[in-house]
């Protein structure tokens, strides 16, 4: 029979102490305020800080494809069922979800490290992606106006 194989980072293989990492909590903050892009943001400069680039590219992938279909999920919903739902309750569910994973995958290594970049920038990077997603929003909503696919 066959064992689920998940990526794990195996404890000895983290970073030195002198190198800062994110901790959990800075990447479920990152997620909540700049979708899982941010949070894959954050676990890829972790990877990268460990050793691990590779790792942080594929994590970093699963970030934006999270992102992805999470808004298409959304845009999916018919418009009655879209307004009823709390603002926060979206990035609530993708927020638990990346902790989930992330805990799985890095958790080990965050428990026994103890210098972590401060929350500040997680939040940052969070916002920052916000803003990116936003303005892309945007010029796709212009672009297909101006190609006459919708209407504004």
């Amino acid at each position: 029979m066959e064992e689920e194989h998940v990526e794990q980072m195996d404890v000895t293989t983290h970073a030195t102490p002198e190198k800062e990492l994110h901790s959990l909590s800075a990447i479920d903050l990152a997620a909540f305020l700049g979708t899982p892009i941010a949070s894959g943001w954050l676990m890829k400069e972790n990877y990268r800080a460990m050793g691990e680039p590779e790792e942080g590219k594929k994590v970093l992938i699963l970030g934006i494809v999270s992102t992805i279909l999470t808004l298409a999920c959304v845009l999916a919903l018919p418009e009655e069922i879209v307004e009823n739902i709390p603002n926060s309750l979206i990035p609530l569910i993708y927020t638990i979800g990346v902790h989930i994973w992330a805990k799985r995958v890095q958790g080990e290594v965050l428990k026994h490290h103890y210098n972590f970049y401060s929350r500040w920038r997680a939040a940052g990077i969070g916002i920052l992606c916000s803003i990116v997603l936003f303005i892309g929003a945007i010029l796709i909503i212009v672009g297909l106006d101006a190609l006459g696919i919708v209407e504004l």
